[in-house]
C-alpha cells in the first residue's frame, strides 16, 4: 500500500521481537528511549529510512505482548560491537504504547534489587518539600500507595535538615516557599558532597524558559508543572531514581557545570544562547527524536553530528536539523574542545538568524 499524499510505501518490511525478561530490564529501557516513543534495534538486514516495520514487545510475568508499528528513522553501524542498528520510532499518534508500558511498570510488583544495590532495597526513599499541606498530600499519595517511603517538609530549610539526616533517593520540591525557597535548597544540596548527586525535581507553576534554564544551570533534574498528573509524576521520579542509582552503583559523579534536561522545557536555541553568553566549552548531545551532538568552544558551535545525515551534509545544515528538534532530552558535558577548527563559521546569533530565515522561507 502506498500513501499517495507522501509517496511512502506503508507495507511492513519485517517483524522484530524484543523480549524483556524482568521488570528491571523494562524500567531501564523505558527510561532510556521507550518513554520517548522509540527504540534501537540490532539487525542484519538493510532497511531504508522511512520504511515501516513491526516490533512485538514481550513483557515479563507472562503479560500480553504489545505489537507496535514503527517507522525506520535512522540506520547506522556501531564500530564498538561491529553491528548494524536501526532507530525505530513508534507510529502511535495517541501514545497508547507508551501509556501501556508505563501502566505496566507502575502496577507491577517490585522485584528484589529492581533499582540496583540500594540501601533502601526496592522501595524508594522520597522527600517532598512544599509549604501547601494539600499539595504535599496529593504529591505523596501515589508513592505511598505503591509502598515507597515518603517524608515531607514544610519548606527548603526543613527539607535540607531531613535530607542531611537520611539521604533520599529523590527530592520533589516546590520553588516558591518561605524561609528557604527551591532555588536556595537546590544550591545547598549541590554544595554538599553527600547530597550533590541526589535527583531534584521542581514541582512548580514557573513556565518561562529563563526560569527553567536557571534551574538546569544550578542542577535541577526535571520540571513538573502544577498540578501534576499522578502517572506522569511517578514516571518522572522513577526515571530520575534509576539514573541516580546507576551512577551511584558505578561510582560516577556528575561533572561540575553539566546540564541535563528536557527540550520541551528549554529549547535548543535558548541553550545555545546561554552557552554563548557564558562562553561555555563542551559537548551538547540531544536525542532520541533526532540523535546528535554539537561541539562548543568558548560559547561558539564549531562542529556538529547528526545520526543518519547523508554523507557530505554541510555542518551548518546539521545544526539546522538539530534546531528543528523540540522533543527529547539534552545533555551538556563541559570540557575542552580540541583543535582550532570551526566547521560552522557562524556565531550562535548568526546561526539562529539563518535558521529563522530558512523556516520563514519554508512556510511561504
Amino acid at each position: 500500500m502506498t500513501d499517495n499524499r507522501r509517496g511512502k510505501d506503508l507495507r511492513v518490511r519485517a517483524s522484530f521481537r524484543v523480549r524483556f525478561k524482568t521488570i528491571d530490564d523494562l524500567v531501564v529501557a523505558y527510561t532510556r528511549n521507550l518513554s520517548r516513543g522509540g527504540m534501537r534495534l540490532r539487525t542484519s538486514q538493510e532497511f531504508p529510512v522511512g520504511s515501516y516495520i513491526e516490533v512485538r514487545i514481550e513483557l515479563p510475568d507472562g503479560a500480553p505482548e504489545i505489537a507496535v508499528p514503527c517507522e525506520v528513522v535512522d540506520v547506522f553501524y556501531d564500530a564498538t560491537d561491529g553491528a548494524h542498528y536501526l532507530g525505530a520510532r513508534f507510529v502511535d499518534p495517541n501514545e497508547q504504547t507508551r501509556r501501556r508500558l508505563e501502566w505496566f511498570i507502575l502496577n507491577s510488583e517490585a522485584e528484589q534489587g529492581q533499582f540496583g544495590a540500594s540501601p533502601h532495597g526496592y522501595q524508594l526513599q522520597l522527600l517532598i518539600a512544599d509549604d501547601e499541606p494539600l499539595q504535599r498530600v496529593s504529591t505523596a499519595r501515589p508513592f505511598i500507595e505503591r509502598g515507597d517511603q515518603v517524608r515531607v517538609a514544610v519548606d527548603g530549610l526543613d527539607a535540607l535538615g531531613k535530607a542531611l539526616e537520611l539521604v533520599p533517593d529523590v527530592i520533589i520540591t516546590d520553588v516558591q516557599m518561605p524561609r528557604m525557597d527551591g532555588w536556595q535548597l537546590l544550591r545547598m544540596l549541590r554544595a554538599r558532597p553527600t547530597l550533590a548527586r541526589v535527583p531534584v525535581l521542581f514541582l512548580t507553576t514557573l513556565a518561562s524558559e529563563k526560569d527553567r534554564l536557571r534551574g538546569y544551570r544550578i542542577g535541577v533534574d526535571d520540571y513538573i508543572a502544577k498540578p501534576p498528573d499522578s502517572r506522569d509524576l511517578v514516571a518522572r521520579v522513577d526515571r530520575a531514581a534509576v539514573r541516580f542509582l546507576q551512577l551511584a552503583s558505578g561510582g560516577q559523579a556528575p561533572s561540575e557545570g553539566a546540564l541535563r534536561g528536557d527540550l520541551e522545557q528549554v529549547s535548543l536555541p535558548s541553550l545555545l544562547s546561554f552557552f554563548e553568553l557564558e562562553r561555555k566549552s563542551g559537548t551538547l548531545r540531544v536525542g532520541p527524536e533526532r540523535n546528535g551532538w554539537i561541539a562548543i568552544r568558548e560559547g561558539r558551535p564549531v562542529r556538529a553530528f547528526v545520526e543518519g545525515a547523508l554523507p557530505g551534509t554541510a555542518p551548518l545544515d546539521r545544526i539546522h536539523s538539530l534546531l528543528d528538534v523540540t522533543r527529547g532530552r539534552f545533555d551538556f558535558e563541559p570540557g575542552t574542545v580540541e583543535g582550532t577548527d570551526d566547521e560552522i563559521g557562524l556565531s550562535v546569533s548568526g546561526i539562529l538568524l539563518e535558521h529563522a530565515r530558512l523556516r520563514d522561507e519554508a512556510t511561504r
